[in-house]
């Protein structure tokens, strides 16, 4: 059986050498079409924001006492900022900044007139328009890096020149818009909590719950004025964003391997098929 696997092996080795010509252009034609096709791929231009976590809302106002100092620490802050990250990704939230910040035009700039300010044919709906932004919106944030960095890109599939000029505005933009709408919430809710103990003080007539109560209102007030101090309040940008001047680099050398092997393959299997039906008809 080993004689015969070596003669096999020996067989099959010639009838490659026979075809060598033949496997070499076809590998050269496969690999040289997949090379071409590499550089035929939409542009992607990518601009990125990288920030700093910042966990405001572990003082929010909330009924909860000297429990909300360590809540957020650690492993909980990490949970916190991942579902605040999910929280910005979300249909709801995409569509209000869009909509507030009138992105549209710029999302949908081929289809935009700037001379008439209106729409050469339908204006996209609101749907289109976060499926548009979210493909190319890309967070993220690595849990176990000791600096818990979070990174925003913009990944922009082959933009018309007007726009080039406007993806790091509109990631810039976006984060700032975060830490709008999050620092809103928290004044929200610290005078919603307010106005509930300030209720709830009315109907106590024991002195020591009095006196929890007035420190819970104090902390709330503390909250709403601290948070109207500043706008960075989710995430401290730390690196913001630049206009990108060149395309994201295409990995070539993968697919000159991947071009490469196809062409070895697809020429080898020829070489056999061809072989045995000559064989078959003789």
């Amino acid at each position: 059986d080993e004689q015969d696997n070596e003669l096999d092996l020996k067989v099959l080795l010639r009838m490659l050498a026979q075809y060598k010509a033949f496997i070499i252009i076809i590998t050269s034609l496969l690999t040289l079409s997949v090379l071409l096709y590499s550089l035929s791929l939409p542009k992607f231009y990518k601009a990125t924001v990288t920030t700093v976590p910042l966990n405001s809302n572990s003082v929010s106002g909330i009924a909860g006492g000297e429990f909300a100092k360590g809540f957020f620490k650690g492993t909980q802050s990490s949970l916190k900022d991942q579902r605040l990250i999910a929280k910005i990704q979300t249909r709801s939230f995409i569509i209000r900044y869009i909509k507030e910040r009138n992105l549209k035009p710029i999302l949908f700039a081929d289809r935009w007139s700037k001379i008439e300010k209106k729409w050469i044919d339908k204006e996209p709906d609101n749907y289109d328009a976060y499926i548009f932004f979210n493909d190319m919106l890309k967070i993220s944030m690595n849990p176990s890096d000791p600096a818990k960095l979070a990174f925003f890109n913009l990944v922009w599939k082959d933009p018309v020149l007007e726009n080039l000029n406007k993806i790091d505005y509109v990631i810039n933009d976006f984060v700032d818009y975060i830490n709008y709408t999050e620092k809103l919430l928290t004044v929200k809710r610290a005078e919603d909590s307010i106005l509930f103990l300030k209720e709830e003080l009315k109907k106590i007539t024991v002195v020591s719950l009095q006196a929890i109560l007035y420190s819970l209102i104090e902390k709330n007030i503390a909250t709403k004025m601290l948070s109207n101090i500043g706008n960075k309040f989710s995430f401290q940008i730390i690196d913001p964003a630049i206009t990108p001047t060149i395309p994201k680099e295409r990995n070539i050398f993968l697919f000159f391997i991947v071009g490469f092997f196809l062409g070895i393959l697809v020429s080898i299997f020829t070489v056999i098929t061809v072989n045995y039906f000559k064989e078959s008809a003789s």
